[in-house]
């Protein structure tokens, strides 16, 4: 067998072992093994002594390397993916993100006859805001607001700011008793920003809302449109719940 072969210190000073062909051999047998080792520390340790046997050093090194070059790239093709879903300021999903989340979701519940919620979220009075106060300020409240639904919403619900001052929130397994009561968690949240001392101006919301359980060959275009009808009728019925 190889590799005790190779373990044989005595072996070592023999030339044949030093021509580049068996060199050659030798490295695609490491390689070969290592891609049937059971774990990492195994194929490592597997490089070490082969390395040993032969003196070849910079086979270690060599291997070493590309295990750090292959960690850095895993995190950054990790932190590429989350930047392409994430919305640069408030870290919540994006319109991207969102999508991708929610449709799995979607996805889950009809398989599992599950019930969703979704909420259409707008900001009231924020181009005031802007106009008054300047644009730094403007998303300073929008940062807020994310922070309020993070507060408010659950783990498993799907949080996004799909641009300007338009939220939207996927609750996920929500029951009429449960939309009553997320409801009030974020009026009560808002109340609590709003109740801070030295704020220049209150935050407030109107909310649009959506039900899978209404139409189960509703897809998420349909959940979005349907929330947010719900929530321009309420602006035009001047029903804003202000905090």
């Amino acid at each position: 067998m190889l590799v005790p072969a190779l373990l044989d210190r005595s072996l070592a000073d023999r030339p044949v072992l030093r021509t580049p062909g068996f060199v050659l051999v030798l490295v695609t047998a490491a390689v070969g093994l290592l891609s049937v080792a059971s774990a990492p520390s195994q194929g490592a340790r597997l490089v070490e002594l082969l390395a040993a046997s032969v003196g070849l050093g910079a086979l270690v090194r060599n291997y070493r390397a590309l295990q750090r070059l292959l960690r850095e790239r895993m995190r950054a093709e990790a932190a590429a993916r989350t930047e392409a879903l994430t919305d640069e300021l408030t870290g919540l999903y994006n319109r991207r993100g969102f999508r991708a989340l929610a449709d799995h979701q979607l996805r889950i519940a009809r398989r599992s006859g599950g019930d969703l919620l979704m909420l259409c979220l707008d900001l009231d009075r924020f181009k005031p805001i802007n106009d008054r106060f300047g644009h730094a300020e403007g998303d300073r409240a929008l940062t807020e607001v994310a922070a309020v639904l993070r507060a408010t919403m659950r783990d498993t619900d799907v949080i996004a700011r799909l641009g300007g001052d338009e939220f939207a929130v996927l609750v996920v397994g929500a029951d009429d008793a449960t939309e009553d009561a997320i409801l009030s968690r974020l009026y009560r949240a808002l109340a609590q920003r709003n109740g801070q001392p030295g704020r220049q101006y209150l935050l407030s919301a109107t909310i649009g809302a959506s039900r899978l359980d209404e139409d189960r060959g509703a897809d998420l275009d349909d959940l979005l449109r349907t929330a947010d009808a719900a929530l321009y009728r309420a602006k035009r019925a001047g029903r804003l719940q202000a905090a």
